[in-house]
């Protein structure tokens, strides 16, 4: 008799039919359930189950005396529990077979997916979220992410793991995100229906930690991206999200300007820069924020995805006759005692309003690096106040008395020196500092001759002691 009460119910409905998982004999002593009542617990027998229902056997006719309210559904696999069913309604319910059926109602979390606050993420770079079956350990489950909120995602896997349910907690699941890497993920099923042949799932990421959400945010701008005119529209949407970007170094390409139309899109960016620090007038033009300098200047771009959001110059002069910009404020043979040709002035630094607050900077140093390296060239930099302290981690040195800024009221110009050695071999910086900017790029001073032995290769200690004995040789 039970089983034509099972047929029917998997008969009740085409979506039941479908998402219906029969427990294997061997596994139905494994599935329990208890009942949570307005009287006492009762334990059930599972028979059958969905990714949205239950189909129990209960040998207790307590349960069907008048009066008894279902409250709560623990769902157990041998001893651990795998979820709880609180929101649910009773689809059938026969007192003689002692059977009921019930049907598990819709998580909030998906219906907060479906808002204009989820990202679509790029079919061709799903990440995927791979570990342990907790109900088969010996067995993988492996879901595809198709769409992100700042603390939810949608996901789908393959249609044999029906067994799957709402309220089930997934912990410590490897996440492979292209172009990031692998993070650790924790996410609990919200809902889950079929769709398309394979099982839709709307779930909520618990306890992730800061790597993932730096990881999930870069990750939500290049979903934005497609959808924005540029990055700074992109920007706007990842944080009407409440995604929040910091850490965006690794993603960022800086090239050294080649065409017009990069040279245009150099000035655009410091246009916007300047306007938004009050360094200039809001009438200012495009084609005002080029000077005489950008003649002698090689000028590089901060790119993400080719959207231009950052960019800076370095300005070179082999006499008086072409001056470097600091010279309007400060005598260089005063205070420089470096021939000029193997100085940069490094100036004109500007990153999109947009991007402030993120280590965009470690990106523009880094290529900094290399052009030092391949040049041998040290760097003179005209300095605000506010900007003093970034260039003083990177081992600078001020070598002058203080300026009034001719523009920003309060503010100061100071003339600051970095010698090509302090920053390649991080003489004044911190070793945290010189991993991020200057390690990458070290096989690049074995090829331009600043290190001989190999072996040294990487190693900060050793390469500040490189430094002292050269210095000492000098």
């Amino acid at each position: 008799m039970i089983n034509s009460l099972k047929k029917k119910f998997l008969q009740s409905k085409e979506e039941d039919k479908r998402t219906l998982h029969r427990i294997p004999n061997m596994q139905q002593k494994y599935f329990r359930c208890v009942l949570k009542t307005n009287k006492r617990d009762i334990d059930g027998i599972i028979i059958d189950l969905t990714s949205s229902g239950l189909a129990i056997e209960i040998n207790e006719e307590f349960f069907f005396e008048e009066g008894i309210q279902l409250n709560e559904i623990d769902v157990f696999y041998a001893k651990k529990r795998i979820t709880t069913f609180r929101d649910f309604k009773i689809i059938r319910k026969d007192v003689a077979k002692k059977f009921l059926a019930v049907e598990v109602i819709q998580g909030e979390t998906h219906r907060g997916l479906r808002t204009t606050h989820r990202l679509n993420l790029n079919t061709k770079f799903l990440p995927q979220i791979t570990g342990a079956d907790p109900l088969k350990p010996h067995e993988k489950l492996i879901f595809v992410i198709h769409e992100i909120t700042k603390d939810g995602m949608r996901i789908s896997t393959s249609f044999r793991n029906k067994h799957i349910m709402q309220g089930m907690k997934f912990k410590n699941f490897d996440v492979h995100i292209p172009g990031e890497g692998n993070f650790s993920i924790n996410f609990e099923v919200k809902f889950i229906k079929p769709k398309d042949g394979s099982l839709t799932i709307g779930a909520q990421i618990f306890d992730a930690g800061n790597k993932l959400k730096e990881a999930f945010s870069r990750l939500a701008f290049f979903a934005a991206i497609p959808k924005a005119a540029n990055a700074v529209e992109a920007i706007e949407i990842i944080r009407k999200a409440n995604f929040s970007l910091r850490k965006i170094a690794d993603s960022v390409r800086v090239d050294v300007v080649h065409t017009e139309e990069e040279f245009l899109q150099a000035l655009q960016v410091r246009l916007e820069a300047y306007k938004a620090a009050s360094k200039i007038s809001k009438e200012t033009t495009v084609e005002q924020m080029q000077d005489k300098y950008d003649e002698q200047s090689i000028t590089y771009i901060g790119k993400i995805n080719d959207k231009v959001i950052a960019t800076f110059r370095f300005t070179e002069s082999d006499g008086p006759g072409k001056p470097f910009p600091l010279e309007s404020y400060y005598n260089y043979d005063k205070y420089i005692k470096v021939d000029r040709k193997d100085v940069y002035e490094v100036s004109k630094l500007g990153i999109l309003p947009a991007f402030l607050g993120t280590d965009l900077t470690i990106a523009i140093f880094r290529a900094v690096a290399l052009d030092v390296a391949r040049s041998k060239k040290s760097m003179a930099i005209l300095s605000t106040n506010q900007l003093k302290k970034m260039y003083f981690e990177l081992g600078a040195t001020q070598i002058s008395d203080e300026v009034d800024h001719p523009v920003i009221p309060n503010e100061k110009l100071n003339l600051l020196f970095l010698n090509v050695n302090d920053y390649i071999f991080g003489a004044r910086m911190k070793e945290k500092t010189w991993h991020k900017i200057v390690k990458g790029n070290i096989d690049l001073l074995f090829r331009f001759g600043f290190l001989e032995k190999r072996s040294l290769k990487k190693n900060f200690k050793v390469l500040k002691g490189l430094l002292r004995k050269k210095q000492d040789e000098d």
